[in-house]
Order: structure tokens, then sequence, then C-alpha cells
């Protein structure tokens, strides 16, 4: 893109520390060419902020405003030429870098699958939308959809990519945004106040305009709702959604999925321990009900109720949960999950679809088949 480095070229020179992988996708602006969207980058600054709250050292000699990495590139695939750029000269409250992936969709389901609409979290934890979908990228808009984060200084940070699914509840249609918080540059900080969020977007066509919404407000705490009874619908229907506090020191540390609606997502805790052998540390995979925030078959009984828990009892590790994948076999899907060198997968012939462990990576097994001879 650059060459030979992005300092000296003007269209790039917010670029930070490059993490956020690239989303690919036709584009209308670009009369079908693939476009690459990635997130402006990692500020090193960043490094020296914890809940809010600059530490001086020797690295981290004076606070100071992230200054690069606050930006949304959109980028033509074919030649590497800046379609746009999303920044704070066009997008308010664009001032805190943004390290993590994006998360672009086809919102109106056309058939070429061009993409419309993308969301990406800052180390602010706020969170933006943009609406990409006019041949025209002057056109483009963005705006800040949420700000997760509870002081002046902001104290939880978005390290990963958020998912949209299209919701239809208690009456209401919406676009689900999840995102989970975690400061992953961080990651024994014990004292940290990390949530997993589910923002309402009820703006589901190809434009948008409403005011952003904050933390609290009107976003209802589903910690403690198990089964949907124990749900407050009066609340939720007003709200701006929902959200799940970890405990403290706890980190949402790879991009939620969803699946038969099941959010799932991996933390990590620096204080808590698989057994009293090891050192602390120990990385959990959450399954939750997506529409509301409660219990789901985590115990593959086949029922759900007060026995299942809000985590895999058997999926643990010493550090991070991988991100995980769907796989398809035949009229099967499975949800692989690696951690500690052992893959889970969530087996659908097993009763209640429990997680099951298959041998470690290179393992070597037996397969055998049966071939009818030709007639």
């Amino acid at each position: 893109v650059c060459t030979p480095s992005c300092t000296a070229s003007t269209a790039y020179a917010e670029l930070g520390q490059t993490w956020s992988t690239p989303c690919i996708g036709k584009l209308r602006a670009l009369s079908g060419i693939p476009g690459l969207i990635i997130g402006g980058g990692y500020d090193e600054n960043q490094d020296c902020i914890i809940r809010g709250t600059y530490t001086v050292s020797a690295t981290c000699p004076a606070a100071r405003a992230d200054d690069k990495g606050r930006a949304l590139f959109v980028i033509n695939g074919s030649n590497a030429s800046l379609v746009k750029k999303f920044d704070s000269s066009n997008v308010s409250g664009m001032e805190y870098s943004i390290p993590s992936n994006p998360e672009a969709l086809n919102s109106d389901l056309d058939a070429v699958n061009f993409l419309d609409r993308v969301y990406i979290g800052d180390t602010a934890a706020n969170v933006f939308r943009f609406d990409i979908n006019n041949p025209d990228s002057a056109n483009w808009t963005g705006r800040k959809l949420a700000t997760l984060s509870n002081s002046s200084a902001p104290n939880r940070k978005v390290f990963a990519a958020p998912v949209v699914v299209k919701q239809d509840y208690q009456g209401q249609r919406y676009d689900a945004v999840y995102v989970g918080t975690g400061d992953k540059e961080h990651p024994l900080d014990a004292l940290s106040v990390d949530k997993m969020f589910m923002i309402k977007d009820y703006e589901v066509s190809l434009a948008s305009g409403n005011a952003p919404v904050s933390f609290p407000g009107t976003f209802v705490d589903v910690t403690a709702v198990n089964v949907e009874n124990d749900l407050d619908v009066s609340a939720f229907s007003s709200g701006s959604g929902w959200f799940v506090s970890l405990a403290p020191g706890e980190k949402i540390i790879n991009a939620p999925s969803v699946f038969a609606q099941v959010l799932r997502f991996g933390t990590f805790d620096p204080d808590a321990t698989i057994n009293q052998c090891i050192t602390p540390g120990k990385g959990v995979l959450y399954g939750i009900n997506a529409l509301f925030g409660g219990l789901t078959d985590t115990n593959g009984d086949g029922t759900v109720n007060n026995s299942d828990s809000k985590t895999y009892a058997n999926i643990i590790s010493r550090g991070f949960i991988s991100i995980g994948g769907l796989m398809v076999f035949g009229q099967d899907v499975y949800l692989g999950i690696l951690s500690d060198g052992v893959l889970h997968t969530l087996d659908p012939a097993l009763s209640g679809g429990k997680y099951r462990d298959l041998p470690p990576p290179g393992t070597a097994y037996r397969v055998f088949w049966y071939m009818e001879p030709e007639q």
C-alpha cells in the first residue's frame, strides 16, 4: 500500500500498528471490484493507559492523546488506492486508535453480495457504524453508534471485531451488534471492569442518523438472567440493548460468534486458576442465549435449566481460548475450539450437542470406509 513507508503517504499517514485483519468484499463504488476494509491500527500510547489512567514510566514519559490509528480505511483491492478514509474530519468522536477488526455486512441481502455497512470498536470502547452502500464514496457516512465506557476517562477497550445478527424479539426488529471489551495488552490487570454488550441498531435500512447511545443509559443488566422469565421485558423493550458483566480482571479476548441463537466468546481471568497445582490464569468459553443473555445447554443434557452455566465447564485453558470456527460435514455442523493443544468440537450427534475432545493436532488415527464394487 505504501512505498517505502506509510509515514510518507498523506493518504495513510494516520495508519498505526497494523493489527486489523482486512475485511474483503465487493463494493458498489468500485463496480464490484473487491475492497479491503481495515481499522486504523494500534497506537503504542495505549500501552501506557490502563482503565483510563495514564501510567508514567521510562517508556511512558508524559500523558498524551492517541495521534495515530484513529481511522477506518477502505482500499481498492486491485491497486491499493484509497477509496475512503473515515476519521475525525468526517465522523465525530473518532479520537482513539482502532486496532480491532471490522465487521462488514450485506445488510439488504442483495444477490451480488455488495457490502453495505461496517461496524468497528476503538480503544475507548466506542462503537462506530459506517454506511458504504452508495455508488459514490463521497456520499458514504459514518457515525458513533455507542459509547460503552462509563467514565470521562474511558475505562474499557475493544480489541476484537463485533458480530451482527438480524433479530426479531419481543415484537422488535433490529440488528443486534454483539461486542465485548477487554484490554489484551494488559492481560494481567486484575481490576478491569469488562462486559459483553448487545447493542440494538434499529436502523436496519441502508442509511442511519440516530444519536449514539451511552452506557449505562438504558442498557439492561442481564448478568443474573438465567431463563426468559427472569428478563425485565419492559426495560428490554425500551432499552438500548443489554450487557453481561464479567468478574473483576476478566477480559473478553476474541471476537464473539453466534450460531443457532447461542452467543459464544472467550475470556481470560489472570487471577482465576484451573486447579491449585497450576499458576493463576484461566481462559473459559461462554455460551449464552443471543436474544436475552440467559443460559443455554452448556452441560449437554438436552435441556436448558438452572443446572446449566453461562460457561462450558470442560472448555478451559491456561491462556487465551481460540476464536473457533464452524465446520460442516454433510448435514452436521461442528464448532471447533482449540485450547491447550486440545481441539474441542460441538458434536450434534451427541446428546444435547455436547462438546467432546478430539485427538490433538498432528495425531494420527485410523479411518475406514467400504466401497461398493461396480456392477
